[in-house]
């Protein structure tokens, strides 16, 4: 019998073995099963059947920007207030409610990268309508939905583990 570590089946099953094995583990986000296998200096990331050996578990960071923005903010660092909109649902009233909150907002793809399909300053119920629509016409279904922070933008690259 396997024990629940997390909401991921597979990743329960590489944290029983590593358990059985005598190696530490943290879960880093309990929904996912990104979770960091280690034994003194060596460690292994993985997020279900996606072990950080072939670098997969990176790009899946990278690229889930719910994900992200979770773990980000359980290590204490700021993150903006978001909700996540599925554009394949009635979501108009919840996301005007949020403009409603925050008066100016950024729409982006969930799993995006290179600042793709990102719409910023919405301010209006106008122009979050086509802001949809661009996004409908790329295929993309998920987005976050995020208040607007004035400032400079950063970017972060990571390498073996150091920012580059």
């Amino acid at each position: 019998m396997l024990n629940k570590f997390t909401s991921n089946r597979t990743s329960n099953i590489y944290l029983n073995a590593a358990s059985e094995l005598n190696l530490d583990f943290t879960i880093l986000d309990e929904e996912s099963g990104y979770s960091m296998i280690y034994s003194n200096d060596k460690q292994l990331y993985l997020i279900g059947d996606r072990l950080s050996l072939n670098d997969i578990v990176a790009k899946e960071f990278a690229d889930n920007k719910e994900l992200s923005i979770r773990l980000l903010a359980k290590a204490g660092l700021p993150t903006p207030t978001q909700i996540t909109i599925d554009l394949n649902t009635d979501y108009s009233s919840t996301l005007y409610e949020f403009l409603k909150a925050y008066k100016n907002i950024v729409l982006k793809p969930v799993d995006g990268r290179a600042g793709a399909n990102v719409f910023l300053r919405l301010d209006t119920q106008s122009k979050i309508d086509a802001a949809i629509n661009n996004l409908k016409q790329s295929s993309v279904e998920k987005v976050l939905c995020e208040k607007f922070i004035e400032g400079a933008n950063y970017r972060v690259l990571m390498f073996k583990g150091e920012i580059i």
